[in-house]
């Protein structure tokens, strides 16, 4: 753990350092979008350069005024910003280029997280489920839902699991032939689900963490927690499945017996998902910062107090977001700082759970940064299949349980609603 008199006044003297490129850099017009030419990037690059850092790509968006971007998510070699008028804009990740963009539902409604299957972007809003062709956009199925989503949706390309405020999982078809199915939960379901190969595992507001087969409503197992469960779930490569829980825990359940490996006490309420690469745990809570456990026993490694979220990781950093808008560089082993940087207050982080160390930053005004270490490939960021492309810009076991269960461009003579290629007026 590092002290805080050390760490605050390397961070001082870094900032001086920094402010004073930051100001050159301003000067010079640098970091600033091409389109409309008055906002700041995320990241000033000037700033990286000491870091060893760079920036891959950066490419700006044509929101539809007055919106701003208010999420963004890292989806299969694909990054996706939401406007708040419900427009997705989607872009290669390893490229940055803007491959299309289309309005989900009306900027009254809600729309989740998304996933990607193979060469299929499936999107939950408030009242449907809508395949895309993520190349392009091109609408291939919609799906009306009886049901009210209330998290981020997963999928295994034959169902898509969407978690429900009536406390269900709600496993909708996407193919022929096959069963939608449903299994109830005594409290209302917000969390994203996680998968393996043939299971998927789900956290309800009850406290239960349920894994059922993935095509039958069949539970294999249910573990119980003794508070809520209202963020995501996730799995780490060796199987375990991790749940942050209002009662103050992390618990690691096997996800094949659904025995609880080991539980970390956090002091308080865990509402943010943990994040786990290479046999480590990263979890973030407001009052205790980032804790950084061992993921076979879930002892603690190290520790940051001043780290607010995650951001990503490589093979020997963790890059984090502090509580001052700092984007701060730490080395796995010990959490020694190797460097930080200024944020803009409003940057929007969309994490990148690959351990590509590549790094994506959004600005409310739609500028998109993609950060990476200087002599790493650029081919490290998740790439998808090719597509026609225009130039981006450069630069836990109980017994198993019995429990119940807009307007768009005018479409092409082969196409179904095709989206906006690279556009959002």
């Amino acid at each position: 753990m590092r002290t805080a008199g050390r760490a605050g006044r390397w961070v001082r003297v870094w900032m001086g350092a920094v402010c004073g490129m930051a100001a050159l850099a301003a000067s010079a017009g640098c970091g600033r979008p091409q389109a409309g030419g008055t906002e700041l990037a995320p990241v000033v690059p000037l700033s990286l350069v000491a870091g060893g850092m760079h920036v891959v790509w950066h490419t700006p968006l044509t929101l539809d005024p007055p919106t701003r971007v208010t999420e963004a998510w890292v989806r299969g070699g694909y990054l996706v910003c939401r406007a708040g008028n419900n427009r997705i804009y989607v872009l290669n990740a390893a490229s940055g280029v803007l491959l299309w963009s289309r309005r989900m539902a009306e900027p009254y409604q809600d729309v989740y997280a998304p996933a990607v299957y193979q060469d299929t972007l499936y999107v939950a809003s408030t009242t449907k489920l809508t395949a895309l062709r993520v190349s392009d956009g091109r609408v291939l199925d919609e799906t009306g839902l009886d049901f009210a989503p209330a998290g981020g949706i997963v999928t295994n390309g034959e169902h898509c699991y969407i978690p429900a405020w009536g406390g269900w999982l709600q496993a909708v078809a996407l193919v022929p032939k096959t069963m939608s199915w449903g299994r109830w939960t005594e409290g209302a379901m917000t969390a994203a689900p996680a998968l393996d190969s043939t299971s998927v595992f789900f956290g309800s507001q009850s406290g239960e963490i349920l894994a059922s087969a993935q095509n039958t409503r069949r539970v294999s197992w249910v573990y119980q927690t003794e508070g809520p469960i209202v963020a995501d779930l996730k799995r780490t490569k060796s199987g375990l499945i991790l749940a942050a829980s209002l009662d103050y825990s992390l618990y690691a359940i096997n996800g094949s017996s659904g025995r609880r490996e080991w539980r970390f006490d956090a002091g308080e309420p865990l509402k943010t998902p943990p994040y786990a690469d290479g046999g480590q745990v990263f979890v973030f809570a407001d009052g205790i910062g980032l804790v950084v456990l061992d993921e076979a026993t879930g002892r603690i490694q190290w520790r940051e107090t001043d780290a607010q979220a995650y951001v990503g990781v490589d093979a020997d950093t963790l890059y984090s977001r502090s509580r001052d808008d700092l984007l701060v560089a730490a080395a796995r082993t010990d959490g020694a700082k190797r460097f930080a940087v200024p944020l803009r207050a409003d940057t929007l982080v969309a994490v990148n759970e690959t351990g590509t160390g590549v790094l994506y930053l959004v600005t409310e005004e739609g500028l998109v940064q993609a950060l990476a270490r200087k002599g790493a490939p650029e081919e490290a960021a998740p790439s998808p299949p090719a597509a026609p492309i225009q130039p981006a810009v450069p630069t836990e076991p109980p017994p198993p349980s019995d429990t119940p269960a807009p307007e768009e461009t005018p479409a092409p003579a082969d196409a179904t609603e095709p989206a906006d290629a690279g556009g959002g007026a």
